[in-house]
């Protein structure tokens, strides 16, 4: 069963991990409200243009073994509540995988999530809710749909 407090302890390595990488390529970043976090934003972040856009930072540590990059479709599927791949109302995704943060549209995943549960493996993942249900993405698909940096 993942332990809530080790998950939102690794959720928020990733989160100082993203913020501290667009930090340094000369971004201003701020972070959400509680609110805001209810809605799958985890900041703002001030574009090349001055606009500011919001990211959900997501961190999966288990991608660097497997090569796979879980991407929920139901936060607790007992009770039919859908994951951050349909409710995310973040407009751009950062998956903190290793030493690389890959940054992608949330509508990229939105428009590929329903050709992923064919095409891939689903999991379901025990949590203080009930479980979760994932499809397991290969991370290089992921890769292909965004900008890669390494975190070093």
């Amino acid at each position: 069963m993942h332990e809530f407090s080790q998950s939102l302890l690794v959720g928020q390595r990733g989160e100082r991990a993203f913020a501290e990488h667009a930090r340094s390529c000369g971004r201003q970043v701020s972070s959400a409200t509680s609110d805001d976090q209810r809605k799958g934003i985890d900041c703002y972040v001030q574009s090349a243009s001055g606009d500011w856009v919001t990211v959900e930072v997501k961190t999966d540590e288990a991608a660097t073994r497997t090569g796979n990059v879980f991407v929920e479709i139901m936060s607790n599927a007992s009770r039919g509540v859908l994951g951050w791949a349909y409710t995310s109302q973040a407009q751009w995704l950062a998956f903190v995988i290793g030493q690389t943060i890959t940054v992608l549209s949330a509508s990229a995943v939105r428009q590929r999530v329903g050709q992923w549960t064919v095409r891939y493996p689903l999991r379901s993942v025990q949590n203080r809710e009930g479980h979760s249900v994932g499809v397991l993405v290969p991370r290089d698909n992921v890769e292909r749909l965004g900008v890669c940096y390494d975190k070093a």
